[in-house]
Parts: structure tokens; sequence; C-alpha cells
């Protein structure tokens, strides 16, 4: 994006990243100072819509303005801590304590995995359709995934499910050894 679109070189990648370490900071620093909204999956849940803007403006930039990739990553940077930081509190309620460090580790392994596979995808997808499109399709799709889970009763109302429902070992395959 930065050498196609933006004609850029290694300090406009270098802004970019800033701006996205900066948007973290400061959405970690909101967050923390506001706290969210009163139910957490509401403010994690429009955390996402935003990402998926940011990552639409991102594929709208046209390549003489550049300080609109860097609005947009600065955007994507601030909205990420409003979107996990949320979740995370909402996962340490419902899962039982001597099961979070199994599920965190799962989930995390799950994300971890994520990125090669992306990669892998993302390059050979966007040289055959181009970087905007992808940017887009990707924006779009982040955004519509944000508004499904707003029109999903079982995700937006999960704080308010019984906390008699949470994870516990029965739910993971009884093959792994307890950890001692």
């Amino acid at each position: 994006m930065v050498t196609k679109i933006f004609d850029g070189n290694a300090w406009h990648l270098s802004a970019l990243e800033a701006a996205s370490g900066i948007g973290i900071v400061l959405g970690g620093l909101t967050l923390g100072l506001w706290g969210g909204f009163k139910k957490k999956i509401t403010t994690s849940i429009l955390g996402i819509i935003f990402i998926g803007f940011g990552v639409l403006l991102m594929g709208l930039a046209p390549g003489k303005w550049f300080w609109m990739a860097i609005v947009s990553s600065s955007i994507m940077g601030f909205m990420g801590p409003i979107a996990n930081g949320p979740l995370h509190a909402i996962m340490q309620e419902r899962v039982a304590p001597e099961m979070q460090g199994r599920v965190f580790t799962l989930i995390s392994a799950g994300a971890t995995a994520m990125m090669p596979l992306a990669m892998l995808i993302a390059g050979p997808v966007s040289d055959w359709l181009g970087i905007r499109l992808w940017f887009l399709v990707g924006g779009i799709a982040t955004i519509l995934g944000g508004l499904f889970a707003f029109s999903n009763q079982n995700i937006r109302t999960i704080e308010d499910q019984q906390a008699t429902q949470k994870i516990t070992g029965v739910l993971l395959p009884q093959a792994l050894p307890p950890i001692e």
C-alpha cells in the first residue's frame, strides 16, 4: 500500500506504524479512563465496527492523501483496545478461573496461527484484485461482522446470561491432562 498507492518509502511506512502505535496507547488510556459502555459487549462491537471503518478509509485514501492513511491507521490502532479490552473482561467473567489459562492460550494460539495464513492469502489476492479492493472488502466485511454481532441476541446479551453458564473443563477434550 505504501509503495504502490502512496509512492512512499520506509519513512511513510514508519509513520503509519507510529500512528497505529500512538492510536493503541491512546485507545488503551481512553478505555482505562472511560471504562466503556455499561455493557462491555457494546463497547467491543462498536470498536470492531470502527476498526472496519478505519480499514475502509485506508482503502478509500487517494494516492496524494497520505494524511488520510495516517488517520486511518490511527483509528485502527485506537479502536483495537476498545474492541479487545472489554472482550477479555467478558471472557474473564464467563470462563471458570481454573480454565482461563487454557481458554486464553487457545484463543491466543488461534489468533497467532491466523497471521501467517492471512499473509499467505492477502499477498496474492491483493496483487490479483488490487490492494485498495482488498482493504475495501476487509473494511466492509469487518463492519458487517460488527453489525451482525449487534443483531445476534446471543452475542448482544452475553453479559445478561446466567453466571451458571460459565465455561468449564467439560467443554474441552478429556484427553488433555490436568495442569499440575
